[in-house]
């Protein structure tokens, strides 16, 4: 859900991106390989160090507690060619390191790259004039390891500006907000 919600986030906030993925569902799968890269779900896991190793200078003996900040890592200007953008035609966007690396790598990563893309596709065919509510309120959860939107405020409807309403609004039908499921709810 929070790889959907940040998706959905980074494609809404420019309304050619969204539009673009409706024109060619068959970039979805494009589209969230870069978002795993642009936006991870999440950011980092807590390792131990099973024997003494440098690192950059630093020594850590073996037993250390480190965290391995796979989103920064996923913006490393000598691997990603302008990392703070998105860009769905980047060649090396499944070079990312959010789904970890070797004994690692998550099990999960093949279902993943299955599903959301076709989550995608359904969502952008269903509400192709999906769009962000005006200057969203946007709050993440308090986490060091996940990037999850607490909601993501969308509307979507008929298009074009609404009478009496500022330049560039949308006369909506409907005004959703997205809240992830906490674990264990139904």
């Amino acid at each position: 859900m929070n790889l959907l919600s940040n998706t959905c986030y980074t494609l809404l906030r420019d309304p050619t991106r969204w539009q673009m993925l409706h024109d060619d569902p068959s970039l979805s799968a494009r589209v969230v390989e870069e978002d795993l890269r642009y936006d991870a779900p999440v950011q980092g896991m807590f390792r131990t160090t099973t024997e003494d190793v440098e690192i950059h200078g630093v020594m850590l003996p073996a037993g250390a507690r480190v965290f391995v900040a796979f989103g920064a890592a996923n913006r490393d200007e000598r691997i990603f060619a302008h990392p703070e953008r998105f860009d769905p035609w980047r060649l090396n966007a499944d070079q990312h390191l959010t789904f970890g690396h070797g004994i690692h790598y998550c099990l999960g990563a093949p279902f993943v790259r299955l599903q959301a893309p076709l989550a995608l596709e359904i969502l952008v065919q269903r509400l192709p004039d999906a769009h962000l509510v005006p200057a969203p309120t946007l709050t993440y959860l308090p986490s060091l390891l996940n990037r999850a939107l607490q909601h993501l405020q969308v509307c979507w409807g008929a298009s074009g500006q609404a009478h009496g309403q500022y330049p560039g609004a949308f006369a909506a039908r409907s005004t959703q907000t997205i809240t992830p499921r906490k674990a264990g709810t139904v």
